[in-house]
């Protein structure tokens, strides 16, 4: 089954680009445990990422009415974002701990 993530595509670049335009998107994908369950039980995932060429950085943030917790930032190919976009920017372990605290 397929859940569906919201993905926002922000700028890591100064300011006054992140204030500018943003766009967002709907993905699916058929991530399982323990991103599923994140995208289930958050408000709100969003996932930033800027392109260098073939390789991406990029970082999940999962929000809930009372909290925010950012992934650590990470570097991966673009290739990986388009396939498992979750898995490419939020380790495993990091997403346990997020989902621990929902």
């Amino acid at each position: 089954m397929k859940n569906i993530l919201l993905i926002s595509l922000l700028s890591f670049a100064l300011p006054s680009l992140a204030a500018s335009k943003i766009a967002q998107e709907h993905i699916d994908t058929d991530e399982g445990f323990p991103y599923k369950n994140l995208i289930m039980k958050a408000d709100r995932v969003e996932l930033s990422y800027k392109e260098h060429g073939d390789e991406v950085e990029c970082r999940v943030a999962i929000i809930t009415a009372n909290n925010t917790h950012q992934g650590t930032p990470k570097t991966t190919k673009a290739k990986n974002l388009r396939h498992k976009p979750m898995a490419a920017c939020l380790s495993r372990d990091e997403a346990k701990q997020f989902l621990a605290q929902l």
